[in-house]
């Protein structure tokens, strides 16, 4: 599933983006093939069941085409998504769409 960063960063357990970044980058190197993801949350690697467009469909439905469309969007795993699903954090996502549009303009 895909989660634009506002949105990730508007929860209280996400950490700084610098050590994110760092982190993330580690895995990358771990990847096997394109057929695999690195969580953007856990950083585990995973094989790629979703195709991009339901990965893209699904983050519209959650967070509006303009910013599923124009965000830096990270792929969470299944697990991962379960608990940060924007249908539980209503509010996080109207903050995350509201600093979208901000820096949009």
């Amino acid at each position: 599933m895909k989660i634009p960063e506002e949105y990730l960063c508007k929860l209280n357990n996400f950490e700084s983006e610098t050590d994110f970044n760092k982190r993330r980058e580690i895995g990358r190197k771990q990847k096997q093939n394109q057929f695999q993801f690195q969580c953007s949350i856990c950083l585990n690697i995973y094989d790629n069941l979703w195709a991009d467009e339901e990965a893209m469909k699904e983050c519209e439905d959650n967070f509006g085409v303009e910013m599923a469309n124009n965000a830096d969007n990270y792929i969470v795993c299944d697990d991962c998504y379960k608990q940060i699903d924007p249908k539980k954090h209503p509010q996080q996502v109207i903050m995350a769409q509201n600093e979208h549009f901000i820096k949009r303009n």
